[in-house]
């Protein structure tokens, strides 16, 4: 049966900001996406994950679900877009601001995660099991890796252009996250590979910025 006619599912998740951030958190953004994607869809997501984070945005954001297997044209304004796995179909949307800002905050500290991590060339690896949602340990390790092998100039930092996964991250495999440094791209985007259990999970693409994220691409 055929779903092009079927109208795309918007869902309003509840954000607040992360500690002093002014903008919507990558990690909030992933865990937007799969529980969004659950609701929408009414199973959970299972498979390969691809987030492109485009902008930054201190406003409420808007999910936009396409219907399975329907593509869509993601909007210039979007904060990010995304491609996900559910059951044996493909599932594309994006994530737009609304006309209102984000008023609520949470509190928000990496120091926990970095205290437990394990510095070796070019790599960081966790040490022990700690509370904390698997995509925070991964976003806070990978910040670390690179503010210590390549620290930004002042004023600049390293945001997430894209987060790629082989499957959703795994609270029991916490334990065992390791990010290394693949390589340096020539768009100026640095290459992360992650893995737990000893086995590849994905990669993510990082650049360096004051507060956009532009023209994120492939670099296969």
């Amino acid at each position: 049966m055929s779903n092009k006619g079927n109208p795309p599912l918007v869902i309003s998740p509840t954000a607040a900001l992360r500690g002093a951030r002014e903008y919507a958190h990558s990690t909030d953004i992933y865990e937007w996406i799969l529980a969004g994607a659950e609701k929408a869809y009414g199973v959970p997501c299972v498979g390969a994950i691809t987030v492109n984070f485009r902008h930054v945005s201190d406003r409420e954001p808007v999910l936009v679900f396409q219907p399975l297997g329907v593509q869509g044209k993601t909007p210039v304004d979007a904060m990010a877009d995304f491609q996900l796995q559910v059951g044996s179909h493909t599932a594309v949307g994006w994530i737009k601001p609304s006309a209102n800002m984000v008023t609520k905050r949470k509190a928000y500290d990496e120091k926990n995660i970095w205290d437990s991590a394990r510095h070796s060339e070019q790599a960081y690896e966790l040490c022990q099991d700690i509370d904390a949602a698997p995509i925070e340990v991964v976003t806070a390790l990978a910040v670390l890796l690179l503010n210590t092998e390549k620290p930004p100039q002042a004023g600049h930092k390293w945001f997430l252009g894209r987060l790629q996964l082989l499957r959703p991250l795994e609270r029991a495999n916490t334990a065992t996250t390791r990010i290394s440094i693949r390589r340096a791209l020539p768009n100026g985007m640095v290459r992360l590979d992650v893995k737990a259990c000893g086995s590849s999970v994905g990669m993510m693409l990082f650049a360096l910025g004051k507060s956009i994220i532009k023209d994120v691409q492939s670099d296969d």
